[in-house]
């Protein structure tokens, strides 16, 4: 058996009885090319855009390299909407604005880049990665945008796999951000697993009692938006069996929003 073989087995036993976790594991696949798992809204007047650049004309710059661009959206139920596919040459980047491609409502999206060219990446361990900046705006306002959240699937083989961390246990992640500066807030969370997970989610305000509480489901490549209106409302625990439960976290205010990743 290969020593990465090994290695994969032993980092999914110690994430799933908690015994010193990783956040994630190792793609099976050797030049996997891995994708965040994007965040789209589209309801009500709003859009959302992404430019995506040949990844390869910044990994190997003296090398002229096609990219071949493969995007999944999915809506909110976790049902594939549309798939896009196109190439960009060398140095070539591409806007994609949601609404131009009658995408409605909300849901999440990958977006995977692959290349004829034979790039020795994984031997040095590491693996192209789509991370980029997201835009979102309310009808006619200004574009506010997010890095991506969290590296955590790859294609293979046309299926779309994880590499993201899954425990017996529950584990808990505690966003950096304090909620006290706004009325209204929401939670944003989308499932990369091909199974659902539950989460549940404490409030707290300053003296640390829990003022509110929340449990949900998401199915495979959901998307669920969970909003709050309590000016009590401090900090938060978010409770899940999936490592690193990051949400995105848009706030409200009078003539603005904000949307971000603790």
């Amino acid at each position: 058996m290969q020593k990465r073989t090994i290695k994969r087995k032993f980092d999914f036993f110690r994430n799933y009885f908690l015994i010193k976790p990783t956040l994630f594991s190792e793609p099976k696949i050797n030049n996997a090319s891995l994708s965040d798992f994007f965040f789209f809204d589209c309801r009500d007047g709003r859009d959302t855009k992404i430019t995506i650049f040949n990844i390869y004309s910044q990994i190997n710059p003296d090398k002229p390299t096609e990219d071949e661009v493969k995007i999944f959206i999915f809506d909110y139920n976790g049902k594939l909407n549309k798939k896009i596919d196109f190439t960009l040459k060398f140095n070539e980047y591409r806007e994609i604005i949601f609404s131009k491609y009658n995408i409605s409502n909300f849901g999440s999206f990958f977006i995977f880049h692959s290349t004829k060219n034979i790039l020795d990446l994984e031997r040095k361990g590491s693996y192209p990665s789509e991370r980029g900046y997201v835009g979102y705006r309310n009808k006619d306002s200004l574009w506010n945008f997010v890095h991506g959240n969290r590296t955590c699937n790859y294609l293979s083989n046309s299926k779309i796999k994880t590499i993201m961390a899954y425990s017996l246990f529950e584990t808990i992640y505690t966003p950096q951000v304090n909620f006290d500066d706004t009325n209204f807030f929401k939670l944003i969370f989308n499932n990369p697993l091909n199974r659902k997970i539950k989460i549940n989610i404490k409030c707290f305000n300053l003296t640390n009692e829990i003022v509110s509480s929340v449990k949900e489901e998401i199915i495979s490549y959901g998307t669920k938006i969970i909003a709050f209106k309590n000016k009590e409302i401090k900090y938060l625990k978010i409770y899940s069996r999936l490592m690193f439960c990051r949400p995105l976290i848009y706030k409200e205010y009078k003539k603005d929003f904000d949307i971000f990743h603790a």
